[in-house]
């Protein structure tokens, strides 16, 4: 790593930021690499040369902070996003693990903030083995199914077309669709069974084992390539919050994590992921996934406008650092999005 001291009178730190990654400073940085046998290197000697264009502080300030706009507004709808799926959690652990709703009818008490005809989906008693009355022990394959994306060759990619989801796009709740890879419209012919759509979640079979993450909305409905598998409600059981929910918690992941092999790369069969167990009754997964999904539309939403900010402030870093685009003209196109 390398510390960068700024000169405060005449730069200011979140201008240099954006220069630091914009286009013309990274294709600079790429160009001086050094290339190693083992790991990639860069000299601290090289970044003093690079060149770029040094306005008054006021306008650097100006620029930095319509950037910096978009990128408080893109952490503030990562947040509500991350809360949302945290609440889901939460909710998810209450009702089928710690089973705090039967807990408390089993106390005469009524289950705290819950509508009485949810509660009155709750029994009031456990069973002999344990479990809620009335309730059992269930596979994922009971509401799931898993798609295995395809394999293409190397020569399939092309540098732009439709879009493909490769393993390191698998990002934590969230799909990077951004991730540069792509085949040809010819080359996507007759693989519409490989496609994924917004709100589609994706889980991780190779590398990145068990990470799930859901697509964003997207011009182009993405294709999924081989390492990657589609989870799908199961035909007849379309609980979408509810396998979602369960995918992204922490028992799962690790079950997965648990089933996977390989000494040099892990990884695991779907056959395997489908096996997870947990307790739950239909009525009851029912009335939860119908309560989560205005939020899971909620933060499928919030995720979409981030691409949509992203896309905003990256095409307005070069223009703006270039001096091509002044601060005024960059604030209008900012209003119209917001």
């Amino acid at each position: 790593m390398g510390l960068v001291r700024l000169d405060p009178t005449k730069c200011d730190p979140r201008y240099f930021l954006y220069q630091y990654i914009s286009p013309d400073y990274q294709r600079f940085l790429a160009s001086r690499t050094v290339h190693g046998a083992t790991v990639d290197r860069l000299l601290l000697k090289n970044f003093p040369f690079f060149e770029f264009p040094l306005p008054t502080l006021a306008e650097q300030r100006e620029i930095a902070s319509i950037l910096g706009a978009l990128d408080d507004k893109i952490e503030l709808n990562r947040r509500m996003a991350a809360t949302l799926e945290e609440m889901a959690r939460a909710l998810y652990r209450s009702w089928f693990v710690d089973f705090d709703p039967v807990k408390a009818k089993a106390e005469g008490l009524a289950p705290a903030y819950m509508d009485e005809t949810t509660a009155a989906l709750f029994p009031d008693r456990f069973g002999d083995d344990g479990l809620p009355e009335g309730w059992r022990m269930m596979r994922f394959d009971e509401v799931a199914n898993l798609k295995n994306g395809y394999a293409f060759k190397s020569s399939d990619w092309s540098e732009e077309g439709i879009p493909v989801i490769k393993i390191g796009s698998i990002k934590p709740a969230l799909v990077d669709t951004h991730s540069g890879s792509f085949v040809e419209s010819s080359t996507a012919r007759g693989k519409e069974a490989f496609r994924a759509s917004a709100g589609s979640a994706l889980i991780g079979l190779t590398g990145y084992v068990g990470e799930v993450g859901r697509v964003p909305p997207c011009s182009e409905r993405p294709l999924v390539n081989q390492r990657v598998a589609r989870i799908d409600p199961k035909n007849g059981c379309n609980f979408s919050a509810f396998i979602y929910t369960i995918a992204r918690t922490p028992e799962f992941k690790e079950f997965v994590v648990g089933k996977s092999y390989g000494s040099a790369q892990a990884n695991v069969s779907t056959k395997d992921i489908l096996s997870f167990i947990f307790v739950g009754a239909e009525e009851i997964i029912k009335d939860f996934d119908k309560g989560l999904q205005a939020a899971f539309d909620r933060q499928l939403f919030l995720h979409g406008e981030n691409q949509v900010l992203a896309d905003l402030r990256d095409s307005l870093l070069p223009k703006l650092m270039s001096g091509e685009l002044r601060v005024g003209e960059a604030r209008d196109q900012i209003e119209e999005v917001a």
